[in-house]
């Protein structure tokens, strides 16, 4: 008999596949890291997430520098569109249907 594979925690679970290994495949290890920060704290219906680049450095314990940078990098492969005081992750790399219009 198959024993069912179980979470230990269903909070904070977010969706791997294509998307993510994509974005792995093209973008820098620390542009990845920050993308996938982003992802795992996403409204699931919208892949959005209200922030911006100061509190992204005081929250992940980087320099305002290093962030721009990283989001740099992911709007110059298309993988967020990143506004004032939002990041959208682009459909080609969100794994999960959007429920309701874009937020852009």
């Amino acid at each position: 008999m198959k024993r069912r594979l179980r979470l230990k925690s269903a909070k904070g679970w977010f969706a791997a596949g294509r998307e993510i290994e994509e974005a792995l495949l093209l973008l820098s290890d620390s542009a990845f890291r920050l993308f996938m920060w982003i992802c795992l704290r996403a409204e699931r219906s919208t892949g959005t997430l209200r922030t911006d680049p100061a509190q992204l450095a005081r929250t992940l314990h980087r320099t305002s520098e290093h962030i721009f940078r990283d989001l740099d990098e992911l709007v110059r492969y298309q993988v967020c569109w990143v506004g004032r005081d939002r990041i959208l992750i682009e459909d080609r790399f969100w794994p999960y249907d959007r429920l309701g219009p874009n937020c852009a």
